[in-house]
């Protein structure tokens, strides 16, 4: 099998070499050597695996609006000098089962939802898609003129949802499992369960609290589910490695800690989503 079977990064598959004698292995992205090794032949082969996660960590998006350079990049292997496979790569951490070829160009593993704010008369925020452009770029943009059940491409849809005001709806965004961004939204009001991890001391004969961190709890639960293709996006959030809530008008860092929903494969009546998540920074107040 080829190394570079598709043009994804998590599709990258062992490299293997016919040789008697030990050899300097090479590999560079955008020209820049990350990898230099020496390897010796057993029984004629050589076969370095692992050089998938060399690729994750130099290939990768971030939770930006625009082109999104670091997601893209061209890789080239060589072999005592000489070149063996040489590829443009895109970032992605997770593989799609429903794209086996790497043939997507939407990079978004599900539908996605958005809510329209009926009090305001306008969406609570515009949905963010990353896709690669007809140059080959990776580009994070805002969906324009949204509709409920709107095609967006690849055989996904985009979901309108309908919420009274701003606070009943909750707005996320993260990197998926193409480690680009791309937002979700639901239509019901975050639940905030608050606790607290502290430190205390007996100081002059009393108690005193001295450090005190954050624990709140924060329950994310969807809407309607519209398709099958919707647990896809959310279960990607789950995984993400790094999210970000709308609190008032500001992006605020999470961590996902829990998921408490599951993905029944029918096309009614499906489960709605509930996940669990902290404040990244341990200092942050309700």
């Amino acid at each position: 099998m080829s190394l570079f079977p598709t043009k994804f990064v998590c599709d990258v598959d062992v490299l293997e070499y016919t040789s008697s004698s030990t050899v300097t292995m090479t590999m560079t992205v955008n020209g820049t050597t990350v990898l230099t090794e020496k390897y010796s032949p057993a029984d004629g082969q050589i076969v370095v695996r692992g050089l998938r996660s060399v690729l994750e960590a130099a290939i990768h998006g971030d939770l930006t609006v625009g082109t999104l350079s670091a997601a893209k990049a061209v890789v080239a292997v060589t072999i005592d000098g000489s070149q063996v496979a040489s590829k443009t790569l895109y970032a992605s951490r997770l593989k799609n089962p429903r794209d086996p070829s790497g043939t997507k160009t939407v990079l978004a593993a599900g539908d996605l939802t958005a809510v329209y704010v009926t009090g305001d008369e306008s969406l609570r925020i515009s949905p963010l898609l990353t896709t690669i452009n007809g140059s080959g770029d990776v580009v994070a943009a805002v969906v324009q003129n949204v509709s409920n059940g709107m095609s967006i491409g690849d055989d996904l849809k985009l979901w309108v949802d309908y919420a009274p005001g701003v606070d009943e709806c909750t707005c996320v965004r993260f990197l998926n499992r193409y480690d680009v961004p791309q937002t979700m939204m639901t239509p019901r009001a975050l639940e905030i369960k608050p606790a607290f991890e502290d430190k205390t001391a007996v100081m002059y004969g009393r108690r005193v609290r001295y450090t005190v961190d954050q624990q709140d709890e924060y329950t994310l639960r969807s809407g309607r589910i519209h398709r099958m293709e919707e647990y896809a996006s959310w279960a990607d959030l789950v995984t993400s490695r790094k999210a970000e809530v709308l609190m008032g008008s500001q992006w605020v860092p999470i961590i996902v800690t829990k998921s408490n929903f599951t993905a029944i494969r029918r096309e009614t009546g499906l489960n709605p989503v509930e996940i669990t998540f902290r404040m990244a920074d341990p200092k942050q107040g309700m």
